[in-house]
């Protein structure tokens, strides 16, 4: 696997600093850091879910070992809630909570989209995930897949681009940034046809991509 899990956990942690009350009141949930790690497992994961419409079980797969992040901060004293809310937010995951109908599931669905980037860039060293976006090296930039909404058939479904910047700088950009970086050769449809065709078309001569 990519730098994903390692980058995530480290960003996770340095965001979340140990509380003391926290630490206090999960030692006392049961005299047992076992029983005290099952409670916090239990409590994130419904919290996680009830925030972004996607398990927990989905995004810690990703991480090596698997469990490794969510131990480490039922035992740093994390509370649930600022566990799910830094790690939803390293995520790019948008908040389902308090949502209705068909708004809810259009969040949903576009989390989804975002954890199934994470899971391809996962596959992977060629590929890293940043706030929503997979991104790779190419000659001269880098080569992105983002989630994108297709309104002619009310889908969620990918894009795939080039940008004038290097897969570090990309990553390294807040969301705003990354989104108003210019694009040339953009691609829509599946993850696998976005990575196929779209590295097909940044490979071409420049006058193919406009």
């Amino acid at each position: 696997m990519n730098d994903i899990a390692k980058n995530m956990a480290d960003r996770i942690r340095g965001t979340l600093m140990p509380d003391g009350k926290a630490a206090a009141s999960l030692a006392a949930v049961s005299g047992s850091s076992v029983h005290g790690r099952a409670k916090f497992v239990a409590d994130a994961s419904r919290a996680f879910e009830n925030a972004f419409g996607v398990g927990l079980d989905e995004v810690t797969d990703l991480f090596e070992p698997k469990n490794d992040i969510v131990y480490a901060s039922a035992e740093e004293g994390v509370s649930p809630a600022d566990f799910v809310t830094t790690l939803g937010t390293r995520f790019a995951f948008d908040s389902v909570d308090g949502k209705d109908g068909d708004y809810a599931r259009y969040l949903r669905s576009g989390n989804e989209a975002k954890l199934a980037l994470a899971q391809f860039a996962a596959s992977s060293d060629d590929w890293t995930f940043s706030d929503g976006y997979a991104v790779a090296e190419r000659d001269g930039g880098s080569f992105v897949m983002a989630p994108h909404y297709d309104e002619a058939v009310s889908s969620w479904q990918f894009a795939s681009y080039g940008v004038p910047c290097s897969r570090d700088e990309f990553s390294a950009m807040d969301r705003a940034g990354k989104a108003a970086v210019p694009s040339e050769g953009i691609v829509y449809g599946d993850i696998d046809d976005c990575a196929r065709i779209g590295m097909e078309l940044q490979a071409a001569p420049a006058a193919l991509r406009m």
